[in-house]
Order: C-alpha cells, then structure tokens, then sequence
C-alpha cells in the first residue's frame, strides 16, 4: 500500500470536515497523523508486526486557501518522514494506513478589550493599551519600557519605532504562556502573569523565576471565547490594594500573593 495513494484518497472527505470546523470555530489548528501497520520477517519463518506513526507539523487554517497549503505541506513531512524511517534498512513492509486527524481552536489574540468596572479605575494601576492587533503583549512591554504620563494607553509612532529595541524573533502572537520564558531571556526582563475571576479576585497564572533587574507584571484577561488579552500592571501592589478591604496599604502584598 503506497502512503501517498492513502493520503490522496482521504483528502477530499478531510478537506470537508476541515471548511466545515473552519466555518464554525472561524479559525483552526490540526494535525494530521498516518498509523502505518507493518510487518518483517525476522527469521525462523517468523514475522513481527508493529504500527509506527508519523505526525506532521500543527498547521493554523484562518481561511479556506490555508487548509489547501498546510494540507500539501503536511503530506510533504509525512512522506519525508516514511521515507526517512524506510531508509534505515529496517525491511518494514506496509500492510494498512489509517489516517487520523485532531482539531481544536487556537488561542485567539484581542484587540483593545474595555476592562469591566470594578478594576477600570486609576486606583487599580492598569494600562490598558488600545491596540487593533494582536500584538497587545508587545504593546505592553513598549509601555513599560517607555511610560507616558499621559495619554499612556494610545500607541503612538514612536511607541512603534521603539520595537526595533525588544526581541520577539520567533515568538507568535498572540503570545502563548509557554513562550514567555523566551521572551524573558531574548530581552533580560522578568515576568510575572496574573488573572481575574472576576469580584475583586486575583490570582497568579505566572511567577517568574528570572532574575533580572528589569520586571514587568501583566494582568491577562479572557472572555470565554477562546480570546485573550494582556494588560499592563504598573503596580502589582496598587492593583491588589485596590480590591482589599484594608484600610491601608500592606507593601507586602505582593510577596504574600505569589506565595498563595
């Protein structure tokens, strides 16, 4: 049984399912996984059997010609991969091929997302940055690094020239928690990640273990749908303070709530 004969005789019946997930999510990651059972003879008159798979790459589909690309490209790593596997002189013969695909929703970027109204005040130390992409991590590390006095949540032409002195080669937007440890080693910053229930309740997602002299807190929010937003922290402790019921402000705040 040739792979390739396998492959292309499932394609269109996967292509259907893949435009009809795409219509419904609006956007998509999948992978795509041949189950090869094979066999070889080992002596005696003997055969042994084993089923070996090959993955591709995660392809990302946001529009219908994506999943026609990432298709071809994933039939290439697969091929590539048998071939490679053939290669080493192990006399597999290939009895069946199953295909099997997973599916899922990425992680969608946000846009400037309003802050609801307990935590949208000055009290809570929050910038907000008012970007249209899905760059709002990014956006967050500009402000830090170069802080307004006013007007602090407006991207401005100088906010945009002063990327060419962050590093984010590599990294995808939106910004996964995973990749922060890279972030934190390509610019020498450390950063700590926290969320919100909601009624006046933080949590921590993300204590940094870095050691750098520069740190950065960020408030990551979501909305239920699969989409997330970053939020600048200009002051864990305001932000906390601001939700406590005490009277005055404990500077340790920050030091009892990681630890939580």
């Amino acid at each position: 049984m040739d792979p390739l004969d396998q492959m292309t005789a499932s394609r269109q019946v996967v292509r259907g399912i893949l435009v009809n997930e795409l219509k419904r999510m609006g956007g998509l990651k999948y992978t795509e996984t041949l189950k090869v059972r094979m066999s070889k003879e080992i002596g005696d008159g003997k055969t042994k059997k084993d089923s070996v798979y090959f993955k591709s790459k995660t392809g990302t589909a946001t529009n219908f010609e994506d999943i026609e690309s990432t298709a071809a490209q994933n039939q290439l790593t697969i091929l590539s991969r048998i071939k490679t596997f053939q290669n080493l002189g192990s006399n597999w013969i290939i009895l069946n091929i199953e295909s099997h695909y997973v599916m899922y929703k990425p992680l969608k970027g946000s846009s400037y997302t309003k802050l609801s109204g307990d935590i949208n005040n000055p009290k809570c130390g929050l910038i907000n940055m008012k970007n249209n992409d899905n760059l709002c991590f990014l956006w967050s590390h500009v402000r830090h690094l170069n802080p307004k006095a006013r007007r602090a949540t407006t991207i401005t032409q100088k906010d945009r020239e002063f990327i060419t002195n962050l590093d984010y080669d590599g990294i995808d937007f939106p910004v996964k928690i995973s990749d922060i440890d890279r972030i934190e080693r390509k610019n020498s910053i450390s950063i700590s990640v926290f969320g919100y229930k909601g009624k006046k309740q933080f949590y921590p997602i993300r204590i940094s273990k870095a050691k750098y002299d520069e740190h950065m807190e960020l408030l990551l929010l979501g909305d239920g749908e699969g989409s997330r937003h970053y939020v600048l922290i200009k002051d864990v402790n305001r932000m906390l303070f601001s939700v406590s019921k005490h009277t005055h402000k404990n500077t340790s705040v920050y030091t009892v709530f990681t630890v939580v």
